[in-house]
């Protein structure tokens, strides 16, 4: 996989439901720019971890990743995210 130009970092928490649909658009995006997807679980306590297990299986899904953050707060999942990104630019998205 190409380093990503960018890091696209969407916190969570209790939205699996509606999950799918934004990831779908951040990861069918068109375009030249390398990027990856940094999903960060603020918590949940519903279906989250296994709904982004099953996009991590579908093909394009690859730059797809998920992190759990305990600590509770749009901030704590923000920063989560921003340790895992391997890009120079950060962007923050909601779900």
């Amino acid at each position: 996989m190409t380093e990503p130009e960018v890091s696209v970092v969407v916190a969570t928490y209790n939205r699996c439901e509606i999950l799918p649909g934004t990831l779908d658009s951040l990861i069918n995006q068109e375009g030249t720019t390398a990027y990856e997807v940094i999903v960060v679980d603020n918590n949940s306590t519903d279906d989250t971890r296994n709904v982004i297990a099953k996009l991590r299986e579908k093909p394009g899904y690859e730059k797809l990743t998920y992190h759990f953050e305990e600590n509770q707060g749009v901030s704590h999942a923000r920063n989560r995210g921003i340790a895992a990104a391997r890009a120079s630019i950060i962007a923050f998205t909601d779900d």
